[in-house]
């Protein structure tokens, strides 16, 4: 069967969002909790967000901190799919409808997946607080190694020069979420290569 990989977007271009979560207790933890390849192990027992909107989502709009509902989160667990782990969040809502329980979910992070001589990029040098340059690679189109992604159904990237890349799935994770209704992405092919 062909490696078939696809970006993870929440569906900004097709409509506004119908709920967005905002972190309440999670400022300023990012690099220790988002921008590590190990998942968190002792995860905050007060991991908050606040969520608007008009209805939920199974994945609802919440910037850095991807969020799933809990029927995703079954989905992904009892299908055993690979690269996610999740841990548990509390969701105060401003919604005018019940919402369902919503988790935090960890991706595994890999390194040498990117194809950079097939990718497209830029450097960008930008001065830090302390006056230090940090060149960084933007990614502007992806092309993903087979071999490094193999396996994996829910992954990030590590970038060359540190960070982590948006959010890829690979066409399993892409069909059980078509299939079974969920709402709050839509998915965009990315190529692989040898």
């Amino acid at each position: 069967m062909a490696v078939r990989a696809y970006s993870w977007l929440h569906e900004t271009e097709a409509r506004e969002h119908t709920m967005e979560c905002r972190a309440l207790s999670l400022r300023g933890r990012e690099h220790e909790l988002l921008y590590r390849s190990e998942k968190p192990t002792n995860w905050p027992a007060d991991a908050a967000f606040e969520a608007r909107g008009d209805a939920p989502e199974d994945v609802p709009w919440s910037c850095l901190w991807p969020l799933v509902s809990d029927r995703l989160r079954f989905l992904i667990e009892s299908n055993g799919l690979t690269g996610a782990t999740c841990y548990p969040v509390q969701v105060i809502s401003r919604l005018p409808v019940p919402i369902p329980r919503y988790w935090y979910v960890h991706f595994q992070h890999l390194e040498e997946a990117i194809n950079y001589e097939r990718s497209t990029w830029v450097r960008r040098n930008i001065e830090l607080p302390s006056g230090e340059i940090d060149g960084r690679i933007i990614m502007i189109k992806y092309v993903l190694k087979r071999r490094a992604i193999e396996g994996w159904d829910l992954f990030r990237c590590i970038v060359r020069s540190g960070g982590t890349s948006g959010i890829f799935c690979s066409e399993r994770f892409r069909d059980l979420f078509i299939e079974h209704g969920c709402t709050g992405l839509n998915f965009l092919p990315v190529p692989v290569t040898e």
